[in-house]
């Protein structure tokens, strides 16, 4: 078995896959159901290029990742306002999402940002959307398709089943790691530039 992976495509939209998802048990527990549910609506968001809903569906993990990147970013962005010479400053922004980071920017709209539900992409294979089987363990499910690929679900606080699967995509994506190792140079050279730390600035990386 091995864990699905969502892979960005390289054209904007995705073909929606119309295969109907085998969701029914006869001998389902109530979390099991709730599990199937989950998944059910986790494949309608990405049909639907439904970035609140797949929101919705993250794990905590995913949403504390994603939360305090913005937080660290709306930082940044301010450092360089206070303390950047105004002739560097737009690009200086620009290093660290100053583009499209403002005062509203949230764990949300980031999340939105880096995995563009229009760019997902989808599971084609019908195998891939049919349940073979759930594995409960505690607060953890491991949903197993028809392709063999597995899914991991966690249960939160209040007790709903979310998806684990986003975080690891988002890892991976070159631009978030630009965005962070920018984010963290920015933040170090403000400390210098503010009269915090004695050292020497480094510039960040272009985007």
């Amino acid at each position: 078995m091995r864990p699905m992976e969502l892979r960005p495509r390289l054209l904007p939209a995705f073909l929606a896959v119309t295969t109907t998802v085998l969701l029914s048990s006869c001998h389902a527990s109530p979390e099991e159901r709730a599990v199937r549910d989950t998944f059910q609506r986790f494949l309608e968001g990405l049909d639907r290029a439904d970035a609140a809903m797949l929101w919705s569906l993250a794990d905590d993990e995913t949403h504390r990742f994603f939360e305090e990147l913005a937080q660290e970013t709306r930082d940044a962005v301010a450092d360089v306002d206070a303390h950047w010479p105004e002739a560097d400053r737009v690009q200086a922004r620009r290093t660290v999402g100053g583009d499209f980071v403002g005062p509203g920017t949230t764990g949300a709209s980031l999340f939105a940002a880096f995995l563009d539900p229009r760019r997902l992409q989808a599971p084609q294979d019908p195998t891939a959307r049919q349940i073979d089987r759930v594995q409960m363990t505690g607060a953890r499910a491991m949903v197993v398709l028809k392709s063999g690929e597995t899914l991991e679900l966690v249960s939160d606080a209040g007790g709903a089943w979310r998806m684990a699967i986003f975080l690891a995509a988002a890892r991976d994506l070159p631009a978030l790691a630009s965005l962070r190792e920018n984010v963290a140079t920015v933040r170090a050279n403000a400390a210098i530039l503010s009269g915090s730390p004695t050292g020497q600035a480094t510039a960040p990386k272009a985007p």
